[in-house]
């Protein structure tokens, strides 16, 4: 091969790996937004609805690597800057790096360098969520603030949610103002004239303003069960709605009382439809945290979400919902499958309820009881009295509570006799009991097959 042949190949090959290179290099890429303080379950919502060829959004809370991104969008609430803090995010202005803290309450952290549209507009998309309005939101950031092409998808005018609401799992941006518009939808979409109506109410994270995965997989589980479901996100329409939805089961994911200010009516209206309300948990962290950690959750969760639901009738405070980090690192909140399924299998049971017959109820009562004679007690309550007046009430209300001594005396003797509890130590009298023919026995296939269907195996091994 001649010398000038092998150069003229030579060049076009090194022509071609520019050209190619020069691709490569200067393509349109997605422009990289920081989240800096969002919470998990809007960073969530965000990330599953960002157009990925336009936008790679990143949670970030070294203020020092902000410098490394194309625009940095801040929640506000929570937020615990410094004055050294404010003068990093400032010192984007050298760089023409975007940046805008939304929902701040603290006027200091307020900081924001769009101009006044773009920032109104950009809030409108932001703080009012869905996929639709987070989508577009972004898109419009890279295209109107950025001023970068959008490699796909459109820039769609914000969406407006009310504050009292119903959704469908059917179509994650649309909503209903009525449970009139909302039934008509569902006559078309599954709805069974003869099934049982579940009203389920979300609470502080909304079916827009989060993922939402978990509430579209427990309407889908209850839907399987044979329930209608009425998904609300309401403040205050919640007594109205169920008014008119007239429910036969109410689950409520709580934070604080069903309806505030309005409490009275809330119970009196449960009381008087015999409507059992269930407040199922979310739990704020990965599964595999809160299993290991004793303690479960904080005290504020905890009272907000168990201990003041309680003054409204709630029942069932049953972790139901986790943080589950997927495979591209996002955190989603997704129910936790098999809790799923002992959860709606208890809603249906609890429906059952209402039209079965007092006599043909089952009804377990725990109480506390250590060894000897003396070993039942609890605090400030007479544990004997009470538990017989508790019995004797479910006799007069129809409970089959045969062989229920004529008073508390004979009860309490009842309870010693039948219920006893010995030390490792008492042998002799362990084996004259289990003979006696008081214990209700139990193979050990069948009892571990109880404790697997209602224990996690952690527990079952202490």
């Amino acid at each position: 091969m001649s010398k000038t042949k092998l150069l003229r190949i030579s060049g076009i090959v090194l022509l071609l790996i520019c050209l190619i290179g020069g691709i490569v290099l200067f393509r349109p890429k997605p422009v990289r937004v920081a989240a800096v303080n969002m919470p998990d379950f809007m960073m969530a919502r965000m990330a599953v609805s960002v157009d990925k060829k336009n936008i790679s959004l990143i949670p970030e809370n070294d203020l020092k690597k902000l410098k490394k991104y194309d625009a940095v969008i801040a929640f506000g609430m929570g937020l615990k800057w410094t004055d050294e803090d404010r003068d990093l995010v400032m010192s984007l202005d050298d760089k023409k790096i975007p940046y805008m803290v939304m929902m701040s309450p603290n006027p200091q952290n307020s900081l924001c360098n769009m101009d006044s549209i773009q920032q109104e507009t950009l809030i409108k998309y932001l703080s009012n969520g869905g996929t639709s309005n987070y989508r577009s939101g972004f898109n419009y950031l890279r295209r109107d603030i950025l001023k970068k092409s959008l490699r796909e998808g459109t820039v769609a005018e914000p969406k407006t949610y009310g504050s009292d609401l119903l959704f469908t799992r059917d179509d994650e941006d649309r909503s209903f103002n009525s449970v009139e518009e909302y039934q008509k939808y569902y006559n078309e979409h599954g709805y069974r004239a003869d099934a049982p109506r579940v009203a389920l109410l979300t609470g502080i994270a909304g079916p827009f303003n989060g993922n939402r995965h978990y509430l579209d997989e427990m309407i889908a589980g209850l839907e399987a069960e044979g329930m209608n479901v009425y998904p609300i996100a309401a403040g205050s329409k919640r007594i109205t709605f169920m008014e008119e939805i007239k429910p036969n089961l109410v689950i409520y994911l709580a934070h604080g009382r069903l309806a505030a200010g309005k409490s009275e009516q809330a119970i009196n209206w449960l009381k008087e439809h015999n409507v059992p309300l269930l407040t199922p948990l979310i739990v704020g962290t990965e599964q595999e945290k809160w299993m290991k950690d004793p303690k479960g959750m904080m005290g504020g969760y905890l009272s907000q979400s168990i201990v003041t639901p309680e003054l409204d009738g709630a029942i069932e405070p049953f972790v139901l919902v986790t943080l589950q980090t997927q495979p591209d690192g996002v955190k989603l909140f997704k129910t936790v499958p098999e809790r799923l399924k002992t959860f709606t299998t208890l809603c249906k049971n609890h429906i059952k309820l209402q039209s079965k017959p007092n006599s043909e109820k089952r009804v377990a009562i725990y109480y506390f009881k250590g060894p000897g004679q003396n070993g039942m007690v609890a605090q400030g309550l007479e544990v004997v009295p009470s538990l017989y007046n508790t019995l004797k009430h479910l006799q007069k209300e129809g409970y089959n509570v045969a062989g229920l001594p004529d008073n508390a005396a004979a009860f309490g003797k009842m309870i010693m006799e039948q219920g006893s509890i010995f030390n490792s130590y008492a042998e002799g009298s362990t084996s004259r009991y289990l003979n006696s023919g008081y214990p209700a026995f139990v193979s050990a296939d069948t009892l571990q097959a109880w404790l697997q269907a209602s224990i996690m195996p952690q527990m079952i091994d202490t």
